[in-house]
């Protein structure tokens, strides 16, 4: 279940449960198509990108993808 809801891109706020508790907000920067903004891979808690140093701002991200899709292999 927490893994739909964090997928669902559903606009919103845990307010200042944000930063503590996975959410769509925060993983919407982790699918950022900008290498620099890659981060928050803890699903369920943003707890273990603190430790690690890979936590990112809930901020707006100009798109989602894929950086340098040029550089996936193909389908072969």
């Amino acid at each position: 279940t927490q893994s739909l809801a964090v997928h669902s891109n559903i606009a919103g706020s845990l307010g200042v449960l944000t930063p503590w508790i996975g959410n769509a907000e925060l993983h919407r920067v982790h699918h950022s198509d900008q290498a620099a903004d890659a981060g928050n891979y803890g699903t369920d808690l943003p707890l273990w990108d603190r430790l690690f140093g890979t936590w990112r701002a809930p901020t707006p991200v100009a798109g989602v993808g894929v950086y340098e899709p040029a550089s996936y292999p193909d389908e072969h």
